[in-house]
């Protein structure tokens, strides 16, 4: 079994998946940490006349801003505690706390996602920004991240289709209904996810997230499962549970003397054969929280998929309405 580490498969986005606007691209990929985390982009940074352009809205969450854009202005902001930054489009002059800050090159959209200077995010989010040549990395050391009070929860349940809508137009929407609104390369801890927005009467009542990543399944469930602890405490239930008591017994059989690594091994193959899943639920006053890694049912084999849902207590789904 094969599994990548968190930072090979940046590289492997960075170097492979991702296809840059070809008319500002650089030579060599540009990668961006944070405080020594990597920034996940879904578009890689580009180069214009010797200015790195990096894409705002992945850098902006990651340090703890939420994002809003207005599409009749072509307005984007980044507002959290006690911090408000606004720039438009096509425009050099931007605000921090309604504090002039000039771009080195005014804002833009490159394949529908709003690109800045580098120079920017370190002069509106207080950080320091340097560049190492050789490795074409840029590191931006920010003395405060402005913490999520829920990272999985981000939205007030009853907020309107129309606001998610507008708040994320500027990504890949892959689902559009009265219902339920879907996005991909949704950054989920730096994970890449799909996103769904579901709604009872135009109104939100669950947040889900799908991640499906075969290689790096078992790396990014024990990731999510400690962010997970870390925002809701002890989980209420939690463990594997398998398919039919056949495959049960099956399993636990081959696990009979096996070491760490053949083990491992052996609960892959049940999870991607759908004969195994780990799941684990949390409970809040008003929503309750359900992670599981599967083969979610599918008839594929060597497949799976980590599903989060945060769900409204006492809503019964009935449909479309």
């Amino acid at each position: 079994m094969k599994r990548f580490s968190k930072f090979l498969l940046s590289l492997i986005i960075a170097t492979w998946i991702l296809s840059p606007s070809k008319s500002f691209a650089s030579d060599e990929p540009v990668s961006v940490f944070i405080n020594g985390v990597q920034v996940l982009f879904t578009q890689l940074p580009v180069v214009d006349e010797g200015t790195t352009l990096v894409q705002l809205r992945p850098i902006f969450e990651k340090i703890g801003l939420k994002v809003g854009w207005d599409e009749q202005s072509r307005t984007i902001t980044g507002t959290a505690q006690g911090k408000k930054i606004v720039l438009k489009i096509d425009d050099t002059n931007a605000t921090k706390n309604d504090k002039r800050i000039v771009l080195e090159k005014a804002a833009r959209i490159i394949n529908g996602d709003t690109y800045v200077p580098l120079r920017f995010i370190g002069e509106s989010c207080d950080g320091d920004v340097t560049w190492d040549e050789k490795t074409n990395r840029v590191d931006i050391v920010i003395d405060k991240i402005i913490p999520s009070s829920d990272p999985f929860k981000q939205y007030s349940w009853g907020t309107s289709i129309e606001t998610i809508k507008s708040e994320n137009s500027n990504r890949e929407m892959l689902v559009d209904f009265d219902y339920v609104v879907a996005y991909d390369n949704y950054l989920l801890f730096d994970i890449p996810a799909t996103v769904y927005f579901h709604f009872k009467d135009g109104k939100l009542w669950q947040i889900a997230y799908r991640i499906t990543d075969k290689e790096s399944s078992f790396e990014y469930f024990t990731e999510l499962r400690q962010a997970l602890g870390r925002a809701y405490g002890d989980s209420k239930s939690e463990g594997p549970a398998y398919t039919s008591e056949k495959a049960g017994k099956t399993t636990v059989e081959q696990l009979k003397g096996k070491s760490k690594n053949e083990a491992n091994e052996i609960i892959y193959n049940a999870i991607t054969n759908g004969d195994m899943f780990i799941a684990a639920d949390w409970e809040r006053d008003d929503y309750t929280i359900n992670m599981m890694l599967s083969n979610s049912g599918t008839t594929k084999k060597n497949k799976t998929f980590i599903d989060i849902s945060i769900r409204k207590n006492g809503i019964e789904f009935t449909g479309s309405k």
